[in-house]
């Protein structure tokens, strides 16, 4: 997905400001980007059990649960095989959605079949059940990177990751507040 990053004048250097843009993005890429094949996520999904999963991976999860309790099952990241499916995510959509398939799907799908231990490994009821944290993870990400900029005591910016936005300050080079739009 794109990303647009803007602030106004600081005391850093852009190239330190990107290099540490870039790592976050690795970092949360390397955990739980289903488009990366290599990352935690993909091979979570793929069956490994044996990946020990960061923390920022453990924040999205504990968030992805809580959001799946208030919403009463609504929000689940293990509709990822649907999504699939259908051509929505990283793997090749079906041909044919038949009620077999359906019928498939809808047995190894649902947050209350997943688990995540106390020592980061995810436990899954059914090995083919597929998550999926990208209702998540870009405003995961637009916080982190967010926090980072005020880390860095940048007072003015604006942040966009895949239409997910954060923004502090005011936009200087306009000399007005942000416009979003």
């Amino acid at each position: 997905t794109s990303y647009s990053i803007q602030y106004g004048l600081i005391d850093t250097s852009y190239d330190e400001v990107q290099q540490g843009v870039d790592s976050l993005f690795t970092v949360i890429n390397t955990s739980m980007s289903t488009y990366v094949t290599t990352s935690d996520i993909s091979k979570i999904n793929k069956g490994d059990t044996s990946i020990a999963v960061d923390s920022h991976f453990k924040t999205v999860f504990a968030k992805a649960t809580s959001v799946w309790k208030t919403t009463d099952g609504f929000f689940d990241p293990t509709v990822g095989a649907w999504a699939n499916a259908y051509g929505f995510g990283p793997e090749k959509p079906l041909n044919t959605l038949t009620d077999e398939n359906k019928a498939y799907l809808s047995k190894i799908t649902g947050w209350n079949t997943i688990a995540l231990t106390e020592l980061g490994f995810v436990k899954k009821q059914y090995s083919e059940t597929y998550l999926d944290f990208n209702a998540l993870a870009k405003g995961y990400t637009v916080d982190l990177i967010s926090g980072f900029l005020d880390d860095n005591n940048i007072k003015n910016y604006l942040v966009e990751i895949g239409g997910e936005l954060r923004a502090k300050g005011s936009n200087l080079s306009k000399r007005d507040n942000w416009i979003i739009g």
